[in-house]
């Protein structure tokens, strides 16, 4: 995975968010507010957008 492609696959994003499920990764591509989007059948994922949608995650959490 090169690190100047702006958009990652469905598999990239999996091993950027630390090897989560692969059925996970498509049910939070359903929310509105996860930063992907498709192309014909393709599901792509924002690479800039999924750490400051990761960072939001994580200060949530650390709030509660």
């Amino acid at each position: 995975m090169e690190e100047k492609t702006i958009l990652v696959s469905v598999e990239e994003a999996r091993e950027l968010l630390g090897g989560i499920g692969r059925n996970c990764l498509y049910n939070l591509a359903k929310d509105p507010k996860f930063p992907s989007f498709r192309i014909g059948n393709r599901i792509f994922i924002n690479r800039l957008k999924l750490q400051e949608w990761a960072d939001e995650m994580a200060n949530k959490s650390i709030l509660k």
